[in-house]
């Protein structure tokens, strides 16, 4: 059984089966229920960002963790 990971700040992530697409975590922030969400900018993209559940982020079976930028 996959371990679901902790997310943080300026960690990278790619959508697990997909080649492209790194995202950095730019902040981390509760909504008005307690849950914590992942503001992510993409890499390919500096204008491109996205908002996800830090629950979802941290599931390998969904996304995993890159170790280091491209370039």
């Amino acid at each position: 059984m996959a371990r679901r990971r902790q997310v943080s700040e300026g960690q990278l992530y790619r959508r697990v089966g997909v080649a492209t697409g790194v995202w950095r975590v730019e902040t981390l922030r509760q909504d008005g229920i307690g849950k914590l969400h992942a503001q992510l900018r993409s890499l390919d993209d500096p204008n491109t960002t996205k908002t996800l559940s830090a629950f979802i982020l941290g599931d390998p079976k969904e996304y995993e963790l890159v170790e280091r930028e491209r370039g």
